[in-house]
């Protein structure tokens, strides 16, 4: 037997999750499902919920731009270059919240 369930949710967010998991090939109804089965298999939350800091944004922020950062380039980066960057993206950081 199922049921339906009702939310509100933000339709921009909405939106991009339902991409995603067309990319990946499960609809909204589907991923749903896998985090209620999820859910009942874990007893919880099977995901960690905190607080968000301001350094947990900063490093989330840093992680993304070094992410795209090595997505942009076509050639191989060495390990030298992927920090070098992420270095500069967190000194800019301290210097523009300093």
């Amino acid at each position: 037997m199922t049921t339906t369930i009702t939310a509100r949710v933000d339709a921009d967010k909405k939106r991009q999750a339902e991409e995603i998991f067309n990319d990946i090939g499960i609809t909204l109804s589907g991923a749903i499902n896998v985090f209620i089965n999820e859910v009942v298999m874990y007893q919880g939350i099977p995901f960690s919920l905190r607080r968000r800091t301001a350094a947990n944004h900063s490093l989330e922020a840093i992680m993304d731009e070094t992410d795209e950062y090595c997505r942009s380039h076509t050639e191989r980066l060495s390990h030298s270059q992927v920090f070098g960057h992420a270095r500069e993206i967190a000194n800019a950081g301290r210097r523009v919240h300093a």
